[in-house]
């Protein structure tokens, strides 16, 4: 059984829309995502998805300082999404991005597509949009930063998934920032439940 989303030949695309990758191309598959009024700023909250732990950060409604507000410690799959559209209604996000582990060829493997999944099963769960983030080289950029600031231990463990989201929020904004024509606008998003 495929997970949502994949290559250019499927028919049938998943609603989480991919966005821009780090390196200022599109990801794999990229399709463009509704345009709307230009220049609307929001809340946008980030999420590194995980199989133990979920990093979320969360930007202010100027977007301009992203900010890491938290792990999830979940592993079930179907409660990480419950949990995640939660915090989308408390933070009153206007989108959701979800980061996208691509191999460094672009190419989606097994991570890539379980956060595929993840977006899509989030999407049924919020009215904001949720788009898939090209996250190639967060994790390694997150663990830098905990190195400088001499995170260690238990603490490092406890917040590299939340400073993963930060940097997958930032290059986000980043986006933003320099292709406005691309920015959407939204609205809080409520929970859909089953």
């Amino acid at each position: 059984a495929g997970a949502p989303g994949g290559g250019a030949g499927e028919k049938a695309a998943p609603r989480a829309q991919r966005g821009e990758g780090n390196e200022g191309r599109p990801a794999e598959g990229a399709r463009p995502g509704a345009r709307l009024e230009q220049g609307v700023l929001m809340k946008i909250l980030a999420v590194d998805f995980g199989d133990a732990r979920t990093g979320l950060a969360c930007c202010d409604r100027t977007e301009f300082l992203a900010s890491p507000i938290g792990v999830i410690q979940e592993r079930k799959f179907e409660n990480v999404v419950q949990q995640v559209a939660y915090a989308a209604v408390e933070y009153e996000a206007g989108e959701i991005v979800v980061g996208h582990p691509l191999n460094m060829n672009g190419s989606a493997g097994p991570r890539a597509k379980l956060c595929e999944a993840f977006a899509e099963a989030l999407s049924e769960k919020v009215s904001v949009p949720v788009r898939l983030w090209d996250e190639r080289g967060t994790t390694v950029s997150a663990i830098g930063y905990l190195n400088e600031t001499d995170t260690r231990g238990k603490k490092r463990k406890e917040v590299v998934d939340a400073v993963a989201a930060t940097i997958i929020l930032e290059s986000y904004l980043n986006y933003r920032r320099n292709h406005p024509e691309t920015a959407g606008r939204g609205a809080a998003p409520r929970p859909r439940h089953p």
